[in-house]
């Protein structure tokens, strides 16, 4: 009988450290791949030659994608322009860049309305010696080229350095900002504008001819009025016992049905950072607003949140993108999102768009307004600060189904 020849115990090792490199080098090429296509998925915006932040967004009714930002001139090293341009076709092809000034000011969160010819609205705060000035300006749907902007502000009030709010209601676009002169509504700046002011920095979203308008009360938690088209009316969204962050209430609205987007405090936060969150709530109300039954809660677990913004898809979804990671002087983070099917069910598990993000490197005042999404029919759109290079730009990203 012959002999069994046996494998020496060499070459087994040999064979199975080859399969298990083999094997960890075929996963290592699917990350890379994927994570090429998703990095393939960002485009950058905004020319990357300076400091540039404060994204926002508007959808045509082409489905064409306007984005605005703030720019910081290499020469001045300050805040002196906004710039827009806009991504046309499937391919999201980059379109001029329209940049608006205002002489001897610094600019800051603009604030882009697409209106219903495809024509563009441009609401942005200009600054001069401390002196904070509310300005809007307005392209024609046939080319991007923004008309001399103009001050709407009133003599004599103190405009808040927080981001002004504006939507379009009808055929008017109103314009909320803050000041210390107190609520003044329905004010007519021309036929076609009109502005609202208030103590407390407020968001507007509207619905046809209803408009809301959303706050965080300091004493009674987050707010939503109703007005304009039939009776106006106050209701309390947050619940008792939330520890509301500040600055962070945004809505939108579709027919009766009304969404509020807020944050909660996860403490620590620096005056030069937005408020560090724990979690992000998106509450819904299908009665116009009068009461708020549904809700979802969207955290991560041993992460804190920060900027989150909200889209209603076609399909009723909700959609939210973020910031998330450690709270650490020295954070890597990452831009995250994930979609609400149906506002009281659990969010899905978060998706990543962007890592890493530098969240605490260097001067973080950046990462305030820093992120906007945005939808049209079987999109979503997000824009953000991206300083995964070092020098913050403007990232455009369409999320995935």
């Amino acid at each position: 009988m012959k002999e069994r020849r046996r494998v020496p115990r060499w070459a087994l090792v040999t064979g199975l450290v080859l399969a298990v490199l083999a094997i960890t080098y075929v996963l290592v090429q699917q990350r890379m791949q994927r994570r090429m296509l998703r990095q393939a998925a960002l485009v950058s915006v905004s020319p990357e030659t300076a400091r540039e932040i404060e994204p926002h967004l508007a959808v045509l009714p082409t489905g064409a994608v306007a984005v605005a930002w703030t720019g910081t001139s290499r020469q001045r090293g300050v805040a002196d322009r906004i710039g827009v341009r806009v991504l046309q076709g499937r391919a999201r092809a980059l379109g001029p860049i329209a940049e608006v000034t205002v002489a001897d000011r610094t600019l800051a969160h603009p604030v882009l309305v697409a209106g219903p010819s495809g024509d563009l609205w441009l609401v942005f705060l200009a600054t001069r010696s401390n002196e904070v000035r509310v300005f809007v300006t307005h392209s024609p749907a046939e080319a991007l080229a923004f008309d001399t902007p103009r001050d709407i502000s009133k003599d004599g009030e103190r405009v808040g350095h927080e981001k002004p709010s504006a939507v379009l209601v009808g055929d008017r676009l109103v314009i909320a900002y803050r000041t210390d002169k107190g609520p003044r509504d329905g004010v007519a700046v021309d036929p076609r504008v009109f502005s609202r002011t208030s103590e407390l920095a407020r968001a507007l979203c509207a619905s046809k001819s209803r408009m809301y308008t959303t706050w965080i009360d300091p004493k009674g938690g987050v707010v939503l009025e109703a007005n304009d088209d039939g009776p106006t009316f106050q209701t309390t969204v947050s619940r008792a016992g939330e520890q509301v962050a500040p600055e962070t209430s945004s809505c939108v609205a579709e027919g009766d049905e009304v969404t509020v987007l807020y944050g909660i405090a996860a403490g620590g936060n620096h005056p030069e950072r937005p408020p560090l969150l724990s979690g992000a709530i998106v509450a819904r109300s299908n009665d116009g607003g009068r009461t708020f039954d549904a809700r979802t809660e969207v955290r991560e677990a041993n992460l804190v949140l920060l900027q989150p913004a909200m889209a209603r898809e076609a399909s009723g979804a909700t959609a939210v993108v973020y910031y998330a990671g450690r709270d650490a002087p020295d954070a890597l983070g990452a831009v995250r999102w994930n979609r609400i099917a149906s506002v009281g069910d659990p969010a899905t598990p978060a998706r990543e768009v962007r890592a890493p993000i530098f969240l605490g490197k260097g001067d973080s005042t950046w990462l305030k307004d820093s992120l906007r999404v945005a939808t049209a029919p079987g999109h979503l759109f997000a824009a953000f600060v991206d300083n995964a290079d070092g020098n913050p730009h403007i990232a455009f990203a369409e999320l995935g189904p």
